[in-house]
C-alpha cells in the first residue's frame, strides 16, 4: 500500500477515532446531561417528597386536631345527652306531678259535686220545710178563725144564756109574785 492510501487511511482512521471520540464525549454529553437530569429529577423527587412529608404531616396534624374536635364533639354529645335524660326525666316527673294534679282536680269536682248535690237537696229540703211551715201558717190561721168563730159561737150563747137567765129571772119573779099572790088568796 501505498503512503498516501495509509496516510489516507491513517486519517480515515483517525477521523473515524475522532468521529468516535466525538460520539462518545456527545455520549458522555447525553450521559452527563441525563445524569444531570436525573440529578434534578431525584432532586424534585425529593423536593417533591418533602413537600409531601410536608403536606403529610400537616394532614396528620389536622387529623390530629380533627380528633380532638370530634372528641369534644363526642363529649358536649355525651353531656347533651345527660342533659336531655335529665329533661326527660324531669318532664316525665311533672307529667307525673301534673297527673296527680289532674287527679286531685277530678277528685275536688266530684267532691264540688257531692256538695253541690248536698246542697240542692238542702234547698229541696228547705223548700219543704217552708211549705210544711206555709201550711202550719195556714191551718194555724184556720184555726185561729175556727177559734174565734167559736169565741163569737159562745158570747152568743152566753149571750142568750144570759138573756135566758134574765127571762128566767123575770118570770121566776113573776111565778113568785103569782104563788105569793096566789097564796094571800088563800
Amino acid at each position: 500500500m501505498s503512503k498516501r492510501v495509509k496516510s489516507d487511511l491513517s486519517t480515515i482512521s483517525e477521523k473515524e477515532k475522532a468521529k468516535h471520540e466525538a460520539e462518545s464525549v456527545i455520549a458522555d454529553t447525553e450521559k452527563a446531561k441525563l445524569t444531570y437530569e436525573l440529578v434534578i429529577a431525584k432532586e424534585e423527587k425529593t423536593e417533591l417528597a418533602a413537600e409531601l412529608v410536608i403536606a403529610n404531616a400537616e394532614k396528620e396534624k389536622r387529623a390530629a386536631e380533627l380528633v380532638i374536635a370530634n372528641a369534644e364533639k363526642e363529649k358536649r354529645a355525651a353531656e347533651l345527652v345527660i342533659a336531655n335524660e335529665e329533661k326527660a326525666k324531669r318532664a316525665a316527673e311533672l307529667v307525673i306531678a301534673n297527673e296527680e294534679k289532674a287527679k286531685r282536680a277530678a277528685e275536688l269536682v266530684i267532691a264540688n259535686v257531692e256538695k253541690a248535690k248536698r246542697a240542692a237537696e238542702l234547698v229541696i229540703a228547705n223548700a219543704e220545710k217552708a211549705k210544711r211551715e206555709a201550711e202550719l201558717v195556714i191551718a194555724n190561721k184556720e184555726k185561729k178563725i175556727h177559734a174565734d168563730e167559736l169565741v163569737i159561737a159562745n158570747a152568743e150563747k152566753a149571750k142568750h144564756a144570759a138573756e135566758l137567765v134574765i127571762a128566767n129571772n123575770t118570770h121566776s119573779n113573776e111565778w113568785y109574785s103569782w104563788i105569793c099572790r096566789t097564796s094571800e088568796r088563800t
